[in-house]
């Protein structure tokens, strides 16, 4: 597969998402109802060091200890939350080679399709790839504790036709009519409208467990409103 040699590190990952105009299952109910109960607890958590802290200060000044805590405990806790959501979301998820190779390491490579406003494009002024794409595939390795490895592919080589690339990517995006996945497992993320088919994401070789995993976080950027508000952010006129 033809691969671009403009690449980014994403460093983080907006917390940004429409539905994806996928039924919901019977279970989803529950699972949101979860996500909102820990997610609660943990802001009030959050909220309660913040006021000890504060408290520690004493009137004329806080010590150094307690300044150096204050300084912590914001990313500490943040880090800490997002690591019970990712438990959570991928709790009953296969632990394969591929996700497991990607949790190690911190990357998830992702192949996206060439440049197109709003799915994913330079931002000249910041020097940064962004777009609809770009903040979807951002969430997703959030959840799996890594950052994004972008990579534009070239639509019109062969193997990419083909869904091959030949162990270079851990997922990628294509358009129905435009691309293929031949032989891996096939999510859909964004629906083009009536006769025009959809985006998807392509897992190659069908790895089991990082199938289940993205399908998962999907299903969770779903029922939270990060993916609605995604969309949101470049589709919809304010």
């Amino acid at each position: 597969m033809k691969i671009h040699h403009l690449q980014h590190i994403r460093t983080s990952a907006p917390l940004h998402i429409h539905t994806r105009r996928l039924s919901y299952r019977p279970s989803h109910i529950s699972h949101l109802a979860s996500y909102i109960s820990l997610i609660t607890l943990l802001t009030t958590l959050m909220v309660s060091v913040s006021f000890y802290l504060t408290g520690c200060a004493g009137g004329k000044g806080e010590g150094a200890a307690t300044k150096e805590l204050k300084e912590q405990s914001a990313p500490l806790l943040s880090e800490e939350i997002l690591k019970k959501i990712s438990q959570r979301v991928l709790a009953d998820v296969p632990n394969t080679e591929r996700l497991r190779q990607v949790q190690k390491m911190g990357i998830l490579r992702v192949g996206l399709p060439p440049f197109e406003i709003p799915f994913q494009y330079m931002n000249e002024e910041m020097d940064l790839m962004v777009g609809f794409n770009v903040d979807m595939t951002d969430e997703i390795a959030r959840i799996l504790g890594a950052k994004t490895n972008l990579q534009i592919l070239d639509w019109m080589d062969g193997n990419y036709q083909t869904g091959s690339t030949n162990g270079r990517l851990d997922i990628f995006i294509f358009n129905t009519g435009e691309g293929h996945c031949n032989g891996g497992t096939e999510v859909p993320t964004f629906y083009f409208g009536h006769g025009k088919g959809w985006q998807k994401i392509c897992i190659p070789d069908a790895d089991r467990g990082m199938a289940e995993a993205i399908k998962q976080i999907l299903d969770y950027l779903d029922e939270t409103g990060i993916y609605a508000r995604i969309y949101r952010n470049y589709f919809v006129s304010i």
